[in-house]
C-alpha cells in the first residue's frame, strides 16, 4: 500500500515540527557558484532535489518557508540556486533524516552528485545533500520509503 500524503498549497499548513525535507528545483539557466571550491564546476540547468532538516525554532514550516523566499541573505550554499531558480515542489517528513534521503536516491539509476560537499558541508556521511535528477522525474515518480501522512507542498 503506497503511504497516503497530506497536500499542502499554502507554507502555513507545513509542520513547526521538526524534521527533514526534499525540495524539487528547477534551474533554467547555467549556474556560476560564488563559493571558492565550486567556482570551476558551473551547475547545469536542470532538475535537481536538495535534502535538508529543520530541528530550529518554526520547525520545517519556517525552513522551508525561508527557501520558497527569492529575497533572502544567503545563509547556506542552497541559497545561492534557490534564489536563481524555482522550487516546484516539497516533500516534508516530520523526525526524518535527510542523509537517509540521500543514501537511498543515490540508488536510483540517472541520479547522480553533481557538486561533491554542496549542502552537506556538516554531514561526514554523504557525498552531497543537492542531487541532480532526470527532468522527466517529479517527486512522485521517485520511489521512497515515506511514512503515512508526510506533506508534500506545490506550488500554486
Amino acid at each position: 500500500m503506497v503511504p497516503q500524503s497530506i497536500k499542502i498549497r499554502k507554507t502555513m499548513a507545513i509542520s513547526a515540527k521538526g524534521g527533514s525535507y526534499l525540495l524539487l528545483i528547477d534551474l533554467e539557466k547555467p549556474l556560476i557558484l560564488p563559493q571558492k571550491q565550486f567556482l570551476k564546476t558551473p551547475l547545469e540547468s536542470g532538475r535537481y532535489l536538495y535534502a535538508g532538516s529543520a530541528y530550529g525554532p518554526g520547525g520545517l514550516r519556517a525552513r522551508v518557508s525561508r527557501h520558497i523566499k527569492k529575497r533572502k541573505p544567503k545563509r547556506w550554499h542552497i541559497d545561492y540556486v534557490t534564489t536563481k531558480s524555482a522550487i516546484k515542489e516539497a516533500l516534508i517528513v516530520e523526525d526524518a533524516k535527510e542523509c537517509d534521503f540521500i543514501s537511498h536516491l543515490l540508488e536510483i539509476e540517472g541520479i547522480i552528485v553533481p557538486l561533491k560537499g554542496f549542502g552537506s558541508s556538516d554531514c561526514k556521511k554523504c557525498p552531497s545533500h543537492f542531487l541532480k535528477i532526470p527532468e522527466t522525474l517529479s517527486l512522485e515518480d521517485i520511489p521512497l520509503n515515506l511514512p503515512e501522512g508526510f506533506m508534500q507542498w506545490q506550488r500554486s
